[in-house]
């Protein structure tokens, strides 16, 4: 019984930090240059008035960052990489990149992700709570098994999701 409660105890300690650590994310350095922003904004206004989106509120942020990428993050911001930037060998390439970012925005994945990953922790959570519940009923007989399982439920409905 004190291995189970032992082993329960320390799920507890590593699930929080686990999901602090997944909400933190990597620090990303910004650069603002209003041309570059300028001339993306003018790039992208036939684009956000297809997607019916609000100019004046997608936000074009610039990131410091060596790698050919993009993503929307917030709701109403894209980010691109310096990277992606230096690296398209026109300009349709780079409206390209950033029209499928748009795609992000329009279709509220970003917020519906949170909306799954909070889903999920909970999944998770409840998981964990029967399994631990089960390790306890049976003395250690199976529980275990049932204990760690809840965090894998929760997972697969994060990646069924994604």
């Amino acid at each position: 019984m004190r291995k189970t409660l032992a082993a329960f105890l320390a799920l507890l300690l590593v699930f929080p930090g686990s999901m602090a650590m997944a909400q933190q994310g990597p620090s990303l350095t910004l650069v603002r240059d209003a041309e570059i922003e300028a001339s993306i904004r003018t790039m992208l206004a036939p684009i956000f008035a297809a997607a019916g989106l609000n100019a004046g509120s997608v936000h074009i942020r610039l990131v410091q960052d060596s790698e050919m990428n993009a993503f929307v993050a917030d709701g109403q911001s894209i980010f691109i990489n310096t990277g992606l930037i230096l690296q398209v060998r026109n300009a349709g390439e780079l409206l390209g990149v950033l029209s499928h970012e748009v795609g992000h925005i329009a279709g509220g994945h970003v917020i519906r992700g949170a909306d799954q990953i909070e889903r999920a922790t909970t999944t998770a959570i409840i998981g964990t709570l029967l399994g631990a519940a089960a390790l306890v009923a049976t003395g250690g007989a199976g529980g275990a098994a049932v204990l760690f399982g809840g965090a894998g439920l929760g997972q697969q409905s994060l990646l069924a999701y994604t």
